[in-house]
């Protein structure tokens, strides 16, 4: 199901750096939401969901990458262990998202005219509905890889090669070997064929007996 266009490891990396960077994001947003209602004694559930999932996808997801690269067939890279661990991230980053979504769902956070809201109110329901957005996002970018990577290992197992305890990087490098030894065996009768000179076989008409003369009327015989 991998795109004509980019391979499965390609698309890892994209979504891997993507995951990454919004992350990054969500957890600035989170953390300063945090930092801005704390100063008031008190702080909202969905800032430190997103904080803890943001912080925990940075210490994962880019630990992964790394290790995979680092060393081939590690633990971490294995396919059934990062369809386990990033399903896990996916159903934590759509809890968030969700979270968050309900609290500022109608919420309007140009209320700074009226005296008794606080300043501090129009920048926490701003970044909170920021830290929405990319929480969407990211949940967005697991689900395509997620199913993605899913479908590949699927048809694999289906094929009777499977590869649940490969890493995709392995994965990949050996169904692209296995594709270039099909296409070299089925063209092989095809240049062979076109090699072969027809060798062309010259008949000639059956001679005909000739009868003995002695059959001949007229004819002495000795």
């Amino acid at each position: 199901m991998s795109s004509n266009w980019l391979s499965l490891p390609q698309i890892r990396t994209i979504v891997f750096g993507v995951v990454t960077v919004f992350s990054i994001i969500e957890l600035a947003l989170s953390a300063h939401s945090l930092s801005a209602t704390n100063s008031f004694g008190f702080y909202f559930t969905y800032d430190a969901f997103a904080l803890a999932v943001s912080l925990l996808s940075l210490l994962t997801i880019p630990a992964m990458f790394v290790i995979d690269l680092l060393r081939r067939g590690a633990f971490t890279s294995l396919i059934l262990v990062e369809l386990i661990w990033l399903g896990i991230l996916w159903v934590l980053w759509l809890a968030s998202a969700a979270d968050s979504a309900s609290a500022t769902s109608g919420a309007d956070c140009n209320l700074n005219d009226f005296f008794f809201i606080p300043s501090w109110f129009s920048t926490v329901c701003n970044e909170t509905k920021a830290v929405t957005a990319f929480g969407w996002l990211t949940w967005a970018a697991l689900t395509g890889y997620l199913v993605d990577l899913l479908v590949v290992s699927i048809n694999a197992h289906n094929s009777g090669k499977p590869i649940w305890k490969s890493s995709v990087r392995d994965a990949s490098s050996n169904n692209a070997n296995s594709n270039l030894g099909m296409s070299s065996e089925t063209k092989a009768p095809v240049s062979q064929q076109q090699h072969q000179v027809p060798v062309l076989q010259q008949t000639y008409p059956p001679q005909q007996a000739v009868p003995p003369a002695s059959n001949y009327p007229g004819t002495a015989t000795v």
